[in-house]
């Protein structure tokens, strides 16, 4: 009787589809920094070496320059090469014969303080870090810090809670987002799991097939790390897994690229002109259509900044049959205006963001009822792209369950 009223449910569910575009508010529900708090000091992140330091002077000198302005916009500055930072000279160990006379020399020298330049890969590198280190220390297995995050499940109830919510009520077509971490494929899986209900995630615009696992757990190394999900997840500004080669984009299942020395991950700041590098034109290119073919866009975490000229240009060109906008944000009140301006004729409505909280098993990974089971099951085939999938292979594929490990 039960099965059957959920079957009836299933049917009468909406069919409409919808776009979910994440920001930085996503990520700090999983304990990540948000961009003002990316160069604060971080005990669980100390500076790794003089780079890390300078990259830090580097910013507060730019800081006392543009006050009130985002700190975006000085990684945008390291990007484009003009980013600084003012160092003191070395200053050499008085001998007591000489005391005196060095005293009136140092004096002088306080006054010299030399310009340096901070490059963009030793900015990238310190973000990389900083992103690529779980905020639940339980998490990190310290011999191995960049242990395959692809097969992990997210460490955050919200992000879990959020997404069975909003399968509950559409089809996810898409998710765009602009954040470099992998806390949104932890959430979405990388396979249909009718288990927990997630039709999965492969990457947009790219070819993804990803470098084997090598890693001390057995596990890890039996299982294909290429994502195989339905919905396509376009990473707009690149990814901490993702590095550049001759052949293009190396996908891994870790972030080992973070840790890389002088080639690093594949990103890019947002950009206050039309800078996107070929590499990423792929991935632009398959968001607009997302985009543009959607009832309803679902922001989590994303203000809109004024200096997202780019990712503006592309929601205005893509937002003419979009319907709704529902805005997740601590903010949310105040960004009306902004998305009104991007799409005059869609309703919008607002709610709170996404609360970080304490990370556990939770809901994140707890056991689920026999009847939740079956309903998530049900839904999950409400998707025509999961249904396809599973009439096609006549059964669910037999790595779904191992490769969403907890």
């Amino acid at each position: 009787m039960l099965i059957s009223s959920m079957r009836s449910l299933a049917r009468r569910l909406p069919s409409s589809n919808c776009v979910l575009i994440t920001g930085a508010g996503w990520s700090h529900a999983a304990g990540l920094p948000l961009a003002n708090e990316l160069f604060d000091p971080a005990d669980d992140v100390p500076p790794r070496d003089w780079s890390d330091r300078a990259v830090i002077d580097a910013y507060e000198h730019w800081r006392r320059d543009n006050v009130g302005h985002p700190a975006e916009q000085f990684i945008a500055c390291a990007y484009e090469g003009h980013a600084k930072f003012m160092e003191a000279p070395l200053r050499p160990k008085p001998s007591p014969s000489r005391t005196g006379q060095l005293e009136l020399a140092l004096d002088l020298e306080d006054e010299q303080w030399h310009e340096r330049r901070v490059g963009w890969s030793q900015v990238a590198a310190y973000i990389q870090r900083r992103l690529a280190v779980p905020a639940a220390r339980t998490r990190l297995y310290r011999h191995n810090p960049y242990r395959p995050a692809l097969l992990r499940r997210t460490i955050s109830p919200a992000q879990a809670d959020f997404w069975n919510a909003l399968l509950e009520r559409t089809i996810v077509r898409a998710i765009v987002t602009l954040n470099y971490d992998l806390t949104i494929e932890q959430t979405v899986g990388m396979v249909p799991n009718l288990v927990a209900g997630s039709p999965g995630f492969h990457y947009a615009g790219i070819d993804a097939k990803v470098r084997p696992v090598r890693s001390p757990y057995a596990r890890d190394r039996s299982v294909d790390p290429t994502p195989a999900g339905v919905i396509p997840l376009a990473k707009l500004h690149g990814s901490l897994n993702w590095s550049l080669s001759a052949e293009g984009i190396d996908v891994f299942a870790d972030v080992r690229p973070a840790f890389r020395d002088y080639v690093g991950a594949a990103i890019v700041p947002p950009l206050p002109e039309k800078h996107i590098p070929g590499w990423l034109w792929s991935v632009w290119g398959r968001a607009a259509q997302e985009l543009h073919e959607a009832d309803e866009w679902v922001v989590v975490g994303y203000s809109l900044p004024p200096y997202d000229h780019e990712i503006k240009a592309m929601l205005q060109a893509s937002a003419s049959r979009v319907a709704s906008i529902r805005i997740y944000d601590p903010f949310a009140a105040d960004l009306v205006d902004r998305w009104h301006a991007i799409a005059p004729d869609a309703s919008i409505e607002i709610f709170p963001g996404l609360e970080p909280g304490f990370y556990g098993r939770g809901a994140a990974s707890g056991r689920l009822s026999r009847d939740e089971r079956e309903w998530r099951r049900l839904r999950a085939l409400r998707d025509p792209r999961v249904r396809s999938m599973v009439l096609r292979t006549k059964h669910v594929p037999a790595a779904t369950s191992s490769r969403i490990a907890a």
